[in-house]
């Protein structure tokens, strides 16, 4: 079953893409198309809008590391450094009891601030 998409997603979407300046954030080739990929799926609720377990990825490297799972762990391991990989983990098996409408503004403000970086 596919989890729903809200308009929060979308925007978490834009702000991980947007801050890795067009850049695949595994093998760092420039593609306008970069996916945003959650290490813990988005029907983990705690994590689902949680910068440290999103990275913008090409569809290449998204495609791959989907389809492995060891090798997802292992980048996701390496790109956070044990400590924040186990406190990520620990958020994820964490029941969810945030306010989407706090964590939709946030994001507001961190794309608008990268937005006029570009500029």
């Amino acid at each position: 079953m596919r989890i729903k998409r809200k308009p929060l997603d979308d925007l978490f979407s834009k702000y991980i893409r947007l801050k890795a300046e067009n850049r695949c954030e595994r093998c760092g080739n420039y593609s306008k198309k970069l996916d945003c990929s959650h290490f813990w799926g988005r029907g983990r609720h705690n994590v689902r809008w949680d910068e440290e377990n999103a990275c913008a990825l090409c569809c290449g490297c998204h495609t791959y590391l989907g389809g492995n799972a060891e090798e997802h762990r292992a980048f996701f391991l390496e790109r956070l450094g044990q400590e924040r990989y186990d406190l990520l983990q620990i958020r994820a098996n964490t029941r969810w009891d945030g306010d989407e409408e706090a964590v939709k503004l946030y994001f507001r403000k961190k794309v608008s601030e990268l937005k006029e970086a570009e500029e």
